[in-house]
């Protein structure tokens, strides 16, 4: 079996990337793989299992309803890999997270790096309720990238490439076959059948760049503030304010905007009952007594995915 690992950030593009793959006939992509590294901690000179955590995941228990048996914890990643691939010959692991956990345990994989600009990534973090601004959007974009850069010299420069998501919908034949040259695997035109399979609509250069539409220019100042010199290390450039910082009063907004934004967001999605009974019992100390709640919320999860 091989292994292959799409790594991005939440929203940067890897489910369009995903359903582009899954359309090779000799790939596998199982879905949203994070589960398999996030239980998985690193001591010393190996990894300990948090095996309680992992039972209790829900993503895991969606896609592998068994636990692993094997004792050592890097050979319980293998088991579940095993399982998902489901006797398919190649597997492509998509991941936000856990990178470098991840190219220790499989030291062989090749790794496809998704980049997208990250004023897009935060506004669609927004529009996705996960923040109430872009500015506190960004962070899981921050996150990933810094996890990324600090991984990134351990992997052999042969196994990973660098895709940005703004060059893929703009040429996306010319970058999808850079990518089956990585993994290994012939360009095959089933690259492009995912609109008679899935909710996304055939790709197009209109979908990069949407903050310059969508987002005002002062979000666009503060995101570009927050992300640094990240920004420009990947290509991007600066809009026509330039980077800026918030003082003390509008952070202060911000952080109001940003928490009446997501509870705002979670009420409409999920009704208030629920998510005030979730946090309450968590907070609390007692998430058991909030098991109905959870539930009635994933089913809602699950129904509003794309």
């Amino acid at each position: 079996m091989k292994i292959s690992i799409l790594y991005g950030a939440l929203r940067s593009g890897t489910t369009l990337l995903r359903l582009m793959l899954q359309g090779h006939p000799q790939l596998w992509i199982p879905g949203e793989s994070d589960f398999l590294f996030d239980h998985l901690q690193e001591r010393g000179d190996g990894f300990v299992l948090d095996r309680a955590g992992l039972e209790q995941d829900r993503v895991r228990r969606n896609n592998l309803p068994e636990l692993p048996t094997s004792e050592h914890p890097a050979d319980c990643v293998h088991e579940m890999v095993a399982a998902l691939a489901d006797e398919h010959e190649h597997i492509t692991l998509v991941l936000h997270r856990g990178v470098a956990r991840a190219a220790r345990v499989f030291p062989e994989a090749p790794v496809i790096h998704l980049i997208r600009d990250p004023r897009d990534v935060a506004r669609s973090c927004v529009g996705m309720g996960w923040a109430g601004v872009a500015y506190r959007g960004v962070q899981g974009w921050l996150d990933t990238e810094r996890e990324w850069l600090a991984a990134a010299p351990e992997i052999p420069a042969a196994q990973r490439l660098d895709v940005r998501y703004e060059d893929l919908v703009a040429a996306p034949e010319r970058h999808l076959t850079d990518i089956a040259t990585l993994l290994g695997v012939e360009y095959h035109e089933g690259f492009h059948a995912y609109p008679s399979t899935s909710t996304y609509s055939a790709v197009d250069s209109s979908l990069a760049y949407q903050w310059r539409r969508k987002m005002s220019p002062r979000e666009a100042q503060l995101v570009e503030g927050r992300a640094g010199d990240l920004l420009t290390a990947y290509g991007y450039e600066h809009s026509e304010g330039g980077p800026a910082v918030p003082g003390l009063l509008e952070r202060g907004g911000l952080a109001y905007r940003d928490f009446v934004g997501r509870w705002a967001d979670t009420f409409r999605r999920f009704g208030v009952v629920d998510p005030l009974v979730s946090t309450i019992c968590r907070r609390l100390g007692v998430p058991g007594l909030a098991a109905a709640a959870n539930r009635r919320i994933q089913d809602r999860r699950n129904e509003q995915l794309r």
